[in-house]
């Protein structure tokens, strides 16, 4: 309610009348997290690092999820938790031809749901990995603000997944590179 209360009193001031915007600038962004607190948090997901060679998209959304960790956005790193593992699942399936690329690009969801896209990436994990992206779709939905392993615990997650499916299917994705 306190950021609500602050976007309302900074939508309704004159910013041409403010002496010091920077300083303004600076309490909203460490109004509810100090620059230590921020440096903490940083530190406890700059050790997330994805030990493989991802996607430049995929090395954003972390960075991001990172970031978003730090400041203390917790809802944001669960939905950027549920991007990461999605565009993994996505590029996976294009690279190893189970899935057309056009299914992602007119949004195919009909022919190629979720579900089924995770199940031809995820071999005998599929279960624990369309869980885990089901719990996050609750928070991306508006179901829950937090999912069952809080942000850390499914951005840590989501991390070993998308090992999991890179590691999994890298034979098939080099194959495919190869023709």
């Amino acid at each position: 309610m306190l950021g609500l209360q602050r976007c309302r009193l900074l939508a309704e001031t004159d910013l041409s009348e403010v002496d010091d915007p920077d300083k303004i600038g600076t309490e909203l962004l460490w109004g509810s997290i100090s620059p230590a607190e921020y440096a903490s948090n940083l530190a406890l997901v700059d050790v997330l690092v994805a030990p493989f060679n991802i996607p430049s998209d995929l090395h954003q959304f972390l960075d991001e999820a990172r970031q978003c960790y730090a400041i203390g956005h917790s809802a944001a790193v669960q939905s950027l938790s549920r991007t990461i593992l999605e565009a993994a699942v996505n590029d996976i399936a294009v690279r190893t031809g189970r899935m057309p690329r056009e299914a992602i690009e007119r949004d195919m969801f009909t022919e190629y749901p979720p579900k089924k896209r995770i199940r031809l990436v995820s071999g005998e994990q599929f279960e624990p990995i369309y869980q885990h992206y089901r719990d996050l779709c609750k928070v991306v939905h508006g179901l829950s603000t937090r999912s069952v392993e809080g942000p850390l615990g499914a951005l840590t997650k989501t991390i070993g997944y998308v090992q999991y499916l890179f590691d999994t299917n890298k034979t098939l994705m080099r194959d495919a590179q190869n023709t």
